[in-house]
Parts: C-alpha cells; sequence; structure tokens
C-alpha cells in the first residue's frame, strides 16, 4: 500500500483513473497555473503517468488559448496508448467536447471535435470499441447525444436522445452489457421541478430498450451516479440527495428496472440528518414508525376512488418527519394526504400507502376493483388454489378456466413487486421456483383476488 500527493505551485485535480498495460496508472483532469502575480489562468488538460508504486514517470499538460479546458474520461487502447474525454470551455467562444487519442508518453496523435455542451466521456465496450456520451443544450433542456466507435475508431453510429422522459445533462454513468447493449444513468424532472433519477437500457444499435424513472424523494434535487450489475442479472445503483438533507441512497432493481412503485423500497438510508449552522448534525429519533392505514369510498360504475389517509402521525412538528406517497397502481402517483383519484378505465389496481421518515418505509397495500371491470370474475378467481405452503424450492398455482392469458403479481411483505407471473389460459397450473427467493412472507394478487404464502428454506 502506499499514499502519494502530486502537484507543485499550481492547482492539480484529477477527475479519472485507469491501470495500464505495464502496472502503472494515467490520472487526468486539469491543470491551472498561476500567474507570477498570483492570478489564475485558464485550466490546461493535464495527464499524469505513474508507475505501479505511485511513483511519477511523466506528466503532460495541453494549453488552449482563452478556453479552459479539462479532462473527465481516459481508457487504454491496445496499442498501449489512451483515448481521452474532455471539453474547452469559451465563454462566449462556445463550448467544445472532443476525444483525444494519446500515444504511450502522453502525446497527441489526434483530436475528435464533437458539437455539443458538456464534457466527453468515454467507456470501453465488450466488442473492443468504444461509447462516447455529451450533451447538447437545446435552449429549454439538453439532449444527450451517443457515438459508438469501433476498435479501429471509425464511427458505426451516433444518435441525440430527445426528451427521454424529460431527460437532462449526460449520462452519468454507463454500464456496458455483453450482449453489446448498454444501461446508463441520467436524471429527470419531476411535476415539482426536482431532479430525479433515470435508468436506461440500450440495445447495440443505440435503440432504447426501456427506460425507468424513480422518485427518491419528490421535494429534493437527487441522483444515481453508479451502477453495477449484480449476480442475478439486476443491477445495484448508489447515489445522493443533493439538496438540504444529506441522504446516501442505494436502489435495487431487477434487469428491467423494476424495482417497487414507492421509493425508497429498496433503499439503505446512511444518513437522514439536516446540517444546523454551527455546522453540527441534527437528526430524528424515531421511537416507533408511523403504520400506514387508509381506507376509501367509490361508487360501483365510478372511475372516480376518495381515499382517506388515516395514519397517525406522531412526528408532524420535525423538520423530516413522516411524508407520505400513495401509488396508484396506474402509472399515478401522489404525495397529498387525502386525495380524490381518477382512473382512466375499469380495472383492478394494486393501491399503496407509504409512510416514509428518515428514508425508512412501510406500506399497506389494498387491491380495489374500478368500475365494472372485465377481467377475471368472482367465480373464477375462488377456485385458485397455492401449495404448498409454507413452499421451499417450488410453489405451484392452480387455477381453472381463464379466457385469456392473466398475471399474477408476487409481492413480499413491504408491498414491493418481486416477480410477475405470465398464467396461460389453456393450462391450468403455473409452477416456480422459489430458490432466488429469501425466506419470509410473500402475498399473491391476480385480478380481484388476493392470498399469502410463506417461503422457508428448512428442509
Amino acid at each position: 500500500m502506499w499514499h502519494k500527493e502530486y502537484g507543485g505551485n499550481a492547482s492539480e485535480a484529477f477527475t479519472d483513473i485507469v491501470q495500464t498495460f505495464d502496472g502503472g496508472y494515467l490520472l487526468v483532469g486539469n491543470y491551472w497555473p498561476f500567474t507570477q502575480s498570483g492570478n489564475f489562468m485558464e485550466t490546461e488538460y493535464y495527464l499524469l503517468k505513474v508507475d505501479s508504486l505511485g511513483n511519477e514517470l511523466w506528466n503532460k499538460t495541453y494549453k488552449y488559448e482563452n478556453y479552459n479546458s479539462k479532462l473527465l474520461s481516459v481508457v487504454n487502447t491496445p496499442d498501449g496508448g489512451f483515448l481521452v474525454g474532455g471539453s474547452k470551455f469559451g465563454g462566449s467562444l462556445g463550448s467544445f467536447p472532443e476525444y483525444l487519442k494519446i500515444d504511450s508518453l502522453g502525446s497527441i496523435e489526434w483530436t475528435e471535435q464533437l458539437i455539443g455542451d458538456c464534457h466527453a466521456v468515454i467507456v470501453p465496450m465488450f466488442d473492443g470499441g468504444y461509447l462516447i456520451s455529451t450533451c447538447i443544450d437545446v435552449g429549454i433542456n439538453y439532449e444527450i447525444f451517443v457515438r459508438r466507435l469501433d476498435s479501429n475508431f471509425e464511427i458505426i453510429w451516433e444518435k441525440n436522445l430527445d426528451k427521454v422522459i424529460s431527460s437532462q445533462a449526460v449520462l452519468i454513468s454507463i454500464l456496458p452489457q455483453k450482449h453489446g447493449g448498454f444501461l446508463a444513468t441520467s436524471t429527470h424532472y419531476n411535476d415539482e421541478g426536482r431532479i430525479q433519477p433515470l435508468i436506461i437500457d440500450f440495445d447495440y444499435n443505440g435503440n432504447i430498450n426501456w427506460s425507468k424513472g424513480y422518485t427518491i424523494d419528490s421535494t429534493e434535487n437527487c441522483s444515481l451516479d453508479d451502477i453495477h450489475l449484480t449476480a442475478d442479472g439486476g443491477y445495484v445503483l448508489s447515489g445522493a440527495q443533493l439538496t438540504t438533507f444529506n441522504k446516501g441512497w442505494v436502489l435495487r432493481v431487477d434487469s428491467l428496472g423494476r424495482s417497487c412503485s414507492i421509493p425508497d423500497c429498496d433503499t439503505t438510508v446512511l444518513t437522514a440528518c439536516m446540517n444546523t449552522p454551527d455546522s453540527t448534525l441534527c437528526c430524528a429519533t424515531i421511537d416507533e414508525h408511523p403504520i400506514p392505514q387508509f381506507s376509501f369510498i367509490k361508487d360501483n360504475d365510478s372511475l372516480t376512488l376518495q381515499l382517506i389517509n388515516e395514519t397517525v402521525n406522531n412526528y408532524e412538528g420535525l423538520a423530516n418527519g413522516v411524508s407520505y406517497l400513495w401509488d396508484f397502481g396506474d402509472g399515478q402517483q401522489s404525495t397529498t394526504f387525502d386525495i380524490i383519484h381518477q382512473f382512466s378505465e375499469a380495472n383492478y389496481y394494486n393501491i399503496t400507502l407509504s409512510s416514509i421518515i428518515c428514508g425508512d418505509t412501510l406500506t399497506e397495500l389494498k387491491t380495489i376493483a374500478i368500475g365494472e371491470p372485465t377481467g377475471l370474475n368472482s367465480s373464477i378467481i375462488r377456485q385458485i388454489k397455492v401449495y404448498p405452503n409454507p413452499a421451499t424450492t417450488t410453489i405451484t398455482f392452480d387455477y381453472l378456466i381463464l379466457e385469456t392469458n392473466e398475471i399474477l403479481f408476487l409481492y413480499n411483505s413491504l408491498g414491493q413487486l418481486i416477480q410477475e407471473i405470465e398464467l396461460m389460459a389453456e393450462a391450468n397450473r403455473k409452477t416456480i421456483s422459489t430458490e432466488n427467493i429469501s425466506e419470509g412472507i410473500y402475498y399473491w394478487h391476480l385480478g380481484n383476488a388476493s392470498g399469502k404464502f410463506v417461503i422457508s428454506k428448512s428442509y
């Protein structure tokens, strides 16, 4: 192990590092020199090469007159050189993201300039090529720009991603996929004008397979800045709340970006405190989490539902007291205490009320028939059997006389959707493996019916 400090009579900052083929490291960032009178000059591109013990081998700076320059990313190339990405900002002269091919000694071989307004970020892909992203200022918002290169740095395709769920800025973190596509995090604006996380899944050609926007805290700016693949094919993401309270977030999603329909349910909150003027931390002491409870009023033939929050809140006086989130099961949510909600069509909806305090969440879930649903009727629903209960390695659902294929939903005890199971009309039975489901109590919902079962691995 070792610790090194680098720099001299200037201000140096590193933004990315890559281990090189010789076992050393290349660091990139920006170099901010002083004039003899002590004033700062324009920032310059900065590269620093060290050996495996951190000893400096060489450094390079590249200055562009009247521009502040900064490198943000670096990747190895097969010839022992590097591809680096950054940008030049010249105020009224404009901004110019670019990527540069650097040889093994830090000399520039060639430069490719992009049309855009953000730094160029480079990610190596599994096919030996590279993915480069930046953004373009279109006035009201930003569009994400992505270019894909082959292993010879030739352009395969390039695209502007216009208003992906009101997305803004760049792709923050990019995760290459072995099938040739990639997953990326960005941000979107919610109805209150706050920044919230966005995950986008792309195929090889940059077409969007799916995108998911998440609400971590609808009243604050939040982002997820790092993403990693998990052993079961899902993803884990980390980030932070950027305003008011200092919170660290971890979000766990499946391979399609599904978590649950309520914020915080997949989340570990590292801190839930407020900085006071004297730089101390003021945290709420939570003795008992308010248990969410609600009732409803509806007309059988109406698409309107009145929801009444009956939760007892013991922390109304706290600045970071309990907040509430309704999820209506139709893709809509609300943080209003009591609410009247209008549905677009008759159906059975899984409606949840969540009480949230210091990042911890409890949820009540009810399945409510809205209007006159044309789906499964009660006589068919009553013929569903679930066994064995408790389940060990598998669980079976027996059903009769389905007219069409239907979806059975599985939830854990926190109200999180963990699996969607398709029941085929031509069959009468569906067995699923529980090997990858943890022990505990689970709930199933099919149409207007629901039930409970237990998974126990004591066998």
